[in-house]
């Protein structure tokens, strides 16, 4: 499979940050390889959401331009607690370059990514999934399948994934991007513990008159957030947290993340109506066309470690939190260009594996905090009642990761009382 280019890394997972975390490993001359048990790349082009610190990455490898050119840029947000109008972020007071949000589809970034790294000479190994791995000393040991879809002989035509073939390989070191279902997570036994409680929302995409003006919107009640983000073309999301949701027997079977897109009483057009009347009513835009509604699952959760070794974990292969602040991805970023580069300084010489131990201890420490389990926020003495009110909440809803999280908490009156190690160092 690999020929006789013997790579020095393997990505496991061609998702955003598997295939961003490669990219720095390509940059820095590492052979690498990718390998993804899936035949392509997003099927559904769900917005994401790209913090300033993440575009200063992305401009590292040269590809923030074209990732610009393709998004919706979000210069501001603004929080509302109910219906009234607290505050306003503005990102362009944030030192350095990209003092903004980009949102694009995931399929598009995911584009940008596969194309800069087939540009690098590494193509990534669709349909290929890792089935064993066997941590060494010295090298891991990796079975890799090569998957193909076979036609049986029913009545009724059916289709299903089988191994064509199958190979060992002796890796220096994996990187496991390969989402919250994570294979390598679960062959390190590594757990995969509860954060908090499970969250739904109601989501919809559609084409309104309302002028965003380049904001996004984060409003905060009693007992639910929920989340308008300006999308290209015209278009906006509206993130709905529901409560005392339940799923539907037909669902549950069906995929623990998204429920299926069957018409739902959450998501028919009267309830967002309804959503829209009571959380928003500041929202008198049009709902022109629908593209896409549906009920979302999102759990919290956080590995009980990032790896050992040669293995090591990065992304929702590790960690998941609220979708809201879009963290779990963007924070992801900056843990795949310090795990690449700390390999490559290994593979040049120029670094020690206790280099990888301190990366696993800096992450956990950065999300315990991220999660509400250690640290706090602490607002300032003036700060306003309703800051003091949602303090603990205003972490996960504001878009922004590493120091520049830090920097637009204070702007509305918080502190953040974390561990001196930081990922993003």
């Amino acid at each position: 499979m690999f020929g006789r280019d013997k790579p020095q890394v393997l990505v496991v997972g061609a998702g955003p940050v598997g295939l961003f975390t490669a990219l720095t490993l390509a940059r820095r001359g590492i052979k690498i390889r990718v390998v993804d048990e899936g035949w392509r790349t997003a099927a559904h082009s769900y917005a994401l959401a790209l913090h300033p610190s993440s575009l200063r990455l992305m401009d590292e490898l040269k590809i923030a331009d074209d990732i610009i050119a393709q998004s919706y840029i979000v210069r501001k947000v603004g929080l509302y607690e109910g219906n009234e109008r607290r505050a306003e972020i503005d990102y362009s007071d944030l030192d350095g370059a990209n003092n903004y949000v980009a949102v694009l589809p995931q399929s598009k970034l995911e584009e940008i990514l596969e194309t800069a790294l087939e540009t690098s000479g590494v193509p990534v190994k669709w349909n290929h999934r890792v089935s064993h791995v066997e941590p060494g000393n010295e090298h891991v040991d990796v079975t890799i399948d090569r998957m193909t879809m076979e036609s049986l002989g029913y009545a009724v035509a059916h289709t299903e994934w089988i191994v064509a073939s199958s190979n060992k390989y002796e890796m220096p070191f994996v990187v496991g991007a390969d989402g919250h279902t994570s294979m390598m997570r679960r062959s390190l036994g590594i757990e995969f513990e509860n954060a908090g409680r499970t969250r739904y929302f109601a989501v919809f995409e559609f084409k309104t008159d309302f002028d965003l003006g380049g904001e996004m919107r984060v409003v905060l009640g009693e007992r639910t957030t929920s989340v308008l983000w300006p999308l290209p073309g015209g278009f906006c999301r509206w993130s709905f947290e529901l409560t005392d949701f339940t799923v539907p027997p037909a669902s549950r079977a069906k995929d623990r993340f998204l429920i299926q897109k069957e018409e739902l009483p959450e998501t028919s057009h009267e309830n967002l109506a309804h959503l829209l009347s009571v959380r928003a009513p500041w929202f008198t835009g049009s709902i022109d066309r629908v593209d896409w509604r549906t009920v979302v699952r999102f759990e919290q959760r956080l590995a009980t470690r990032f790896g050992s070794g040669r293995v090591w974990l990065t992304g929702d292969a590790a960690h998941m939190a609220l979708p809201v602040a879009v963290q779990s991805m963007n924070v992801g970023f900056s843990e795949g260009r310090r795990l690449g580069n700390d390999m490559a300084d290994i593979l040049k010489d120029d670094g020690d594996l206790s280099s990888l131990a301190d990366f696993g201890s800096d992450c956990l420490e950065e999300w315990r905090l991220l999660l509400g389990l250690e640290g706090s926020v602490s607002p300032v003495a003036d700060a306003a009642p309703w800051v003091r009110k949602h303090a603990r909440r205003l972490i996960s809803a504001v878009p922004a990761s590493g120091p520049d999280l830090e920097r637009v908490l204070a702007r509305v009156g918080l502190s953040v009382i974390s561990p001196e190690s930081s990922i993003s160092t």
